[in-house]
């Protein structure tokens, strides 16, 4: 292109085509060296970039961490909901167990009056 060939030209070649022209005019002292490619950047449009990216993922890791605090804070209530769940049972458990004590005592002590007064 940099020869005077139109883009579309050496586009539409296939690479036989296309080594051989530039072969022929590498030969002639047509081709030169390439130009070096203008490479433009706007720093502190890449600075505004960097800084957007860096915060988006700041904002992720926070979201991340904030996430998992949030699980683990859920666990611990139904943790402790269960824990107590547990508890009233086991308080149950030994108001019945404790009555269950004392109606056999009074029954053995009943059965003891009697065989006494008999």
């Amino acid at each position: 292109m940099a020869c005077g060939y139109d883009e579309e030209v050496v586009l539409g070649l296939d690479r036989s085509s296309l080594t051989s022209t530039y072969a022929e005019l590498l030969a002639a002292g047509n081709v030169g060296t390439p130009a070096a490619p203008i490479l433009s950047c706007d720093i502190e449009l890449e600075k505004q970039k960097f800084e957007f990216e860096f915060e988006q993922k700041k904002w992720a890791v926070e979201m991340e961490v904030r996430e998992k605090q949030r699980k683990l804070e859920d666990q611990l209530v139904l943790r402790k909901q269960e824990f107590e769940r547990e508890q009233a049972i086991g308080k149950s458990l030994r108001r019945r167990k404790e009555k269950c004590l004392a109606m056999q005592f009074v029954h053995r002590l009943y059965a003891w009056a009697q065989i006494l007064w008999t």
